[in-house]
C-alpha cells in the first residue's frame, strides 16, 4: 500500500485489497517452494536448513537419543487421552 491508497474511497480500498491479495499469494507460494525443497533434501538425507526441530540432532536428519524420549513421552500421553494443556504445564515446570 502507497500514499496513492486512499482508504477512504471505494477505488482505494479496493486497489489496497488487491494488493494485500496478491502479498498474501506470494508468501503462500514461497511457503510451498520451501517445503518442496526440505522434503526434497529429506528424501536424499540432506540436512534441512534452520534451527533444528525438537527431537532431532542439528541438520535435521538424525534423532536426538534425550529428546526423542520427551516427543514419545508426549505423543503417548496425549494420545492416551492427556490434556495438551496439563502435559505442556508440566513439562514447563520441569524447564522443558
Amino acid at each position: 500500500m502507497n500514499v496513492k491508497d486512499d482508504l477512504s474511497s471505494n477505488d482505494g480500498r479496493l486497489s489496497a485489497c488487491v494488493k494485500a491479495a496478491l502479498a498474501r499469494g506470494e508468501v503462500q507460494r514461497k511457503s510451498e517452494r520451501s517445503r518442496f525443497k526440505n522434503r526434497q533434501l529429506i528424501s536424499q538425507s540432506e540436512p534441512v536448513p534452520g534451527r533444528s526441530r525438537y527431537g532431532y540432532l542439528r541438520g535435521n536428519l538424525s534423532v536426538d537419543p534425550y529428546e526423542s524420549v520427551l516427543v514419545r513421552h508426549a505423543f503417548e500421553s496425549i494420545a492416551n487421552g492427556a490434556a495438551v494443556f496439563g502435559l505442556t504445564k508440566a513439562l514447563n515446570a520441569v524447564g522443558i
